[in-house]
């Protein structure tokens, strides 16, 4: 990987962080916990690093994954939102009403886990999200595989959204035709992934080995 393509990997895949001297990387996926746990870590000494820094034969890498669907709308919410754009606001909501059969909308927030990866993306020990499932211990899980821990700090921002983002979230939602082919194209990656992993990691294992997706990936 070289010149342009490290520019363009490392531009949309910023949050990168690794505890010093510990073959360990967290990669933040925006609309899965990224704030909380970038904080969390960073206030227990870890550091930022670029997504080239990776060394991908030691490192074990892991990160957060969500609903497909759920990512999607919440991500163009926080991308309308931090725009302050009435404008821009009244120009999404139009398209998503009268033009969801013409166009696809993607934003920085909402750009597909497997576009900002592309391959890695199967590499990486994901820990999915979703209601009912314990996947902050099994983060704690993997912590103590490296014997590390993580106790909230000062600088926590566990990021909880407004009502006033949920309102724009679920007016997206209502708009959204999540049976049209542009939509179902955009988020397929993503949704392939995310049921990959859920059906692949076991979080009653009683190590690392046997929690991990990565060890039943290739498994029918």
């Amino acid at each position: 990987m070289k010149g342009v393509e490290e520019e363009l990997i490392n531009k949309i895949n910023p949050h990168c962080f690794r505890k010093p001297g510990i073959p360990l990387v967290y990669i933040a996926t925006l609309k899965c916990a990224s704030t909380y746990y970038s904080t969390l870590l960073l206030d227990n000494g870890w550091e930022r690093i670029y997504f080239t820094d990776i060394d991908w034969t030691n490192d074990q890498v892991f990160g957060f994954i969500n609903d497909p669907d759920l990512r999607y709308f919440k991500g163009l919410s926080e991308d309308v939102l931090n725009a302050e754009s009435e404008e821009l606001e009244s120009h999404i909501l139009i398209t998503l009403k009268n033009f969801n059969q013409h166009l696809g909308l993607f934003s920085f927030h909402t750009l597909p886990i497997t576009t900002k990866l592309q391959s890695y993306a199967d590499k990486i020990d994901w820990i999915p999200i979703f209601d009912g499932f314990p996947h902050h211990k099994i983060f704690l899980e993997l912590l103590k595989l490296h014997n590390l821990t993580a106790e909230p700090g000062e600088n926590l921002d566990p990021n909880v959204a407004t009502e006033y983002k949920k309102t724009h979230y679920e007016k997206f939602k209502k708009l959204t035709d999540k049976k049209g082919d542009l939509y179902k194209i955009f988020t397929a990656g993503n949704r392939e992934l995310f049921n990959k992993v859920s059906s692949k990691i076991n979080p009653n294992g009683a190590t690392w080995q046997e929690i991990s997706w990565l060890k039943h990936k290739n498994s029918v």
